[in-house]
């Protein structure tokens, strides 16, 4: 197995579909490194939200909010 094929696989958490066996390798590498892009992206807009949502969160119940959610 190539190099850039694992590391999509690793990216997708399950191996790539049979087609992608077709792609360069250069195509299998730019599209898992895109994936961990928007997944970081992603992880990042969702600590975000939490931490603006709990500014609705009376300031008594921040604290073990915050701890439950695990900010």
């Amino acid at each position: 197995m190539s190099t850039a094929r694992s590391t999509l696989q690793r990216e997708l958490g399950s191996a790539p579909p049979p087609a992608f066996d077709t792609l360069p390798a250069e195509t299998l590498e730019h599209l898992a490194t895109a994936l961990n892009a928007v997944r970081l992206r992603q992880q990042a807009e969702l600590d975000q939200a939490l931490t603006g949502a709990l500014e609705y969160v009376p300031a008594l119940m921040r604290r073990p909010v915050s701890k439950i959610l695990g900010l």
